[in-house]
């Protein structure tokens, strides 16, 4: 979906409220396989997080940035998202729009159109997964990601 939308600058951290255990439930991030030639496939693979009332969408990204164990990279599975990418900020407002700011410190040259679909694509599907996330705007370095 692409929009012209701008993201807000603001630094407010937000979480959807939804029925959880305060135990460890799982939640699914999306990767890319190193095999895959498509910009927009992804594989879902469960991480464990502690909710304590909220889905807290800061902790599942910094946990998708973090990206596969060390099993999952000897199954061919990856990131595009650069480690030291850092989340900036992550807005829910209008009860269903997720606007995600990151940062990369020390910007590597442009990501390639697939490169960026890519990162888009394992960002959506990490947040879609809750209801509520139905809209989401990502910007990498003040630039949004069409």
């Amino acid at each position: 979906e692409k929009s012209g939308a701008t993201v807000p600058q603001e630094d407010a951290m937000q979480s959807f409220e939804m029925q959880a255990p305060p135990a460890e439930s799982e939640f699914m991030i999306f990767l890319t396989k190193t095999s895959e030639t498509s910009c927009t496939a992804v594989y879902p693979l469960p991480r464990a997080i502690k909710f304590t009332g909220d889905v807290d969408l800061k902790s599942m990204l910094e946990t998708l940035i973090k990206g596969p164990t060390q099993e999952e990279l000897s199954q061919g599975f990856r990131t595009n998202l650069n480690s030291a990418i850092d989340l900036e900020t992550i807005i829910v407002h209008e009860g269903n729009i997720v606007d995600v700011v990151l940062r990369e410190p020390n910007a590597p040259p442009p990501h390639t159109a697939c490169e960026l679909m890519r990162i888009r694509t394992q960002i959506e599907s990490t947040l879609r997964q809750f209801p509520g996330a139905d809209t989401v705007h990502i910007s990498l370095n003040g630039i949004p990601i069409p």
